[in-house]
């Protein structure tokens, strides 16, 4: 997981920051979770990874504001992708193509963003309780038990 969600963006960031700073101009985008905005019970390294690629980026992206090269960040919720077999549903859960169209419009507005609308309004609507970490332990180990008693029948 560090592997692939914070040494590849690191390592792609590398190759491609010199010559998008070289030329004055470009973009790049990494994405994120939201689960790096606050801490995420049992699925703590992977909200770790995401934490250090918000600060990687944010800190990347302030070093190099007067270049010409904008680096976002973005940090969505639910997104159906082939990592993740989740149907979309309107109101919950956007498509791939969806998102991607939506953050493409973010570019150049935010240096740090949920991508899409739905999910910006998702996160404040769900940060009273998110931001509670008895909360959210709550829940989570709820869900956690409910998965365990799943995954055992």
């Amino acid at each position: 997981m560090m592997n692939c969600n914070m040494l590849s963006m690191i390592q792609m960031i590398r190759i491609i920051l010199p010559l998008t700073a070289a030329r004055g101009r470009g973009a790049i985008m990494n994405i994120s979770s939201e689960a790096g905005r606050q801490p995420s019970p049992f699925l703590a390294l992977y909200g770790a990874t995401k934490a250090f690629m918000n600060s990687f980026s944010r800190a990347v992206a302030l070093e190099y504001q007067s270049s010409g090269v904008i680096i976002q960040t973005l940090t969505p919720l639910a997104v159906s992708s082939n990592m993740r077999q989740m149907p979309p549903r309107k109101l919950l859960v956007k498509s791939s193509d969806d998102f991607v169209r939506e953050a493409l419009d973010t570019v150049g507005i935010s240096n740090f963003t949920w991508g899409c609308f739905l999910h910006s309004v998702h996160s404040l609507l769900l940060w009273p309780l998110t931001s509670n970490s008895k909360f959210i332990t709550l829940i989570l180990t709820f869900f956690n038990s409910q998965f365990r008693a799943f995954s055992r029948s």
